[in-house]
Formats: C-alpha cells, sequence, structure tokens
C-alpha cells in the first residue's frame, strides 16, 4: 500500500494559491527531499500532508486513509516543526512522555540515548532552551517516533556544524535498522544532498520535478565552450540557463544525450560537464538560494 499521496492537492488564502495542484506519490522506505525557496509553498503542502489543515480541494491518504480529522491516519505520522508552540510549557522529559503515548513505536531508551548524545538537559522547559536544542527537541521527537511517515521541516535550523552533521548521520543509522518513509523539507540543498534518494521540488505552490536524485542529475548536462558553437548546438534543446562570458558560452540544458549529440559535441569541440544537486536546484526555481 502506497504511505502516502495526493490528489491535486490546492490550497487557497483569499486570493492567494499558497499550494497548486500538487499530486505526489511517496513510496515506503525512502528519503525525500523536499526542495524550494523561501516561500515557495514547503511548509504549506507539509501541514497538509499532516492533516493540521484541510485543503481547498483535492485529496490526501496515508495507507489509504484521509488524513485529515482521522486519528488511525495521523498515528501513522510524526510532523516535525522548527518551532512546536504546544510545547513551550512543559519539561523535555514530559514532551517525551507525551509522545511515547501518541506514537505507538515510542523508543523512550532511544530518546534518551540520542538527547545524551545531543547533550540535552531533559530537565529543562522547551521555552527555556535555546533556539538549537529546541531543535534537537524536534529531532530526537522525529527519529524515537519510527513513525512510518515521518516528516522533518527544516530539521537542523539553529544547529551548529557539528550538530548538523551528527544529526544526519544518526537519521541514516536509524533508518538503516528501521526503515520508513522520511521527508526532509529544506533550503539547504547541499546538506542533505548525500542524504535522500528521492527530490522533490516546488516552485510558487506547484510541483515543478518529483523523481530519483540520480536520475534527475542524469538528465541535465553542462554545456561549454565557443559562443557560436554552444549556440548551434542548443537549437531544439531545453536550456534551463545561459551564460556568456566574452567568446564563451555555458549553457544547462534537462534532456539526456544521444549518442548524436555527442558525435555533435565532439566535433563542435564543446565540453559536458555533470551538475551537483544545488546548482540544479537554482536554475530550476530561478534564482539564489536563500
Amino acid at each position: 500500500m502506497i504511505p502516502l499521496e495526493t490528489k491535486d492537492i490546492t490550497k487557497k488564502y483569499k486570493k492567494k494559491v499558497a499550494v497548486n495542484e500538487v499530486t505526489i506519490s511517496l513510496e515506503e522506505h525512502k528519503i525525500y527531499g523536499l526542495l524550494g525557496r523561501n516561500g515557495a509553498g514547503k511548509t504549506t503542502l507539509l501541514n497538509l500532508l499532516a492533516g493540521q489543515i484541510t485543503s481547498s480541494s483535492g485529496s490526501i491518504s496515508i495507507f489509504g486513509e484521509n488524513v485529515f480529522e482521522n486519528s488511525k491516519a495521523m498515528q501513522n505520522i510524526c510532523f516535525v516543526r522548527v518551532k512546536e508552540e504546544a510545547h513551550f510549557s512543559y519539561k523535555v522529559k514530559d514532551i517525551f512522555k507525551m509522545c511515547s503515548m501518541f506514537y505507538k513505536n515510542w523508543d523512550g531508551k532511544y530518546a534518551e540515548e540520542l538527547a545524551n548524545k545531543f547533550q540535552l538537559n531533559m530537565k529543562v522547559k522547551y521555552h527555556k532552551l535555546s533556539h538549537g536544542m529546541q531543535t534537537v527537541v524536534g529531532i530526537i521527537q522525529g527519529l524515537a517516533s519510527r513513525a512510518p511517515i515521518t516528516i522533518f521541516d527544516e530539521p537542523t535550523t539553529g544547529l551548529d556544524a557539528a550538530h548538523r552533521e551528527l544529526f544526519y548521520s544518526l537519521l541514516l543509522e536509524d533508518y538503516g535498522e528501521y526503515p520508513r518513509t522520511i521527508i526532509l523539507s529544506t533550503h539547504l540543498v547541499e546538506e542533505v544532498t548525500h542524504v535522500i534518494e528521492d527530490v522533490i521540488i516546488i516552485k510558487e505552490g506547484r510541483l515543478v520535478v518529483q523523481s530519483l536524485v540520480e536520475d534527475l542529475l542524469q538528465q541535465v548536462q553542462i554545456i561549454s565552450g565557443q559562443k557560436d558553437k554552444v549556440d548551434e548546438f542548443l537549437i531544439d534543446k531545453k536550456v534551463l540557463n545561459r551564460e556568456v562570458y566574452g567568446n564563451k558560452g555555458i549553457a544547462v540544458i534537462w534532456e539526456e544525450l544521444s549518442n548524436e549529440d555527442y558525435d555533435s559535441i565532439e566535433k563542435l569541440g564543446l565540453v559536458v560537464d555533470g551538475i551537483t544537486l544545488q546548482k540544479l536546484f537554482i536554475h530550476i526555481t530561478g534564482g539564489e538560494v536563500k
């Protein structure tokens, strides 16, 4: 059974369309990256997936169950947000106690181990923690929940480099032992490239890409060489970006190259290079990562 599926999901706020007819299907035991610039609709989409808000139209199902106001579906999801206001007045240990009552797969011993690794004081109230330690509470909640669908929204906000690296290491380690469907929503593309298997990119509320990372990167090429030769090669090609530096041209194209294309590249004296996920993200979304 498909863990999570949406069909033409849309969310409107008065005249603004935050999420626009998004259709996605997520498989079991896979780590997905949800990427988009600030304001692209990532958090709204996650709130829809987790049943935190209702959609204006379309449908969402969790293991075949309607997600909204459905306790059975909700037990299969752990949604970790940047800052959880519902936690503010509780001590960390009490937050984890509540988690143990809600998540059927909750591992309290593992939560304590994680708290020790992150040097988190479980006797302190949530609102008295630093921003980074509040993030750690969410990380522990997500990992120790062992929920079949675990969603992290900007999971490394406020963390230093060492703790960010620790999070990704622990995530992969625990995923290896307890496979599940994980969604990482972030604008720090370079950080998650080695972690995610599939990528979902949204722009202005619309789905632009859902693909295996490896397949996507194989479909995009950087072509460089003499400007007029590059221009000649680009005829009938899907060009994502094109730049000119004096007599040199550089273009990013989105299509797999045929044997004939490689013959043309050789004859024209051009160079073909691969692209990183971060650079591709910038070209697809049309701006610098912020």
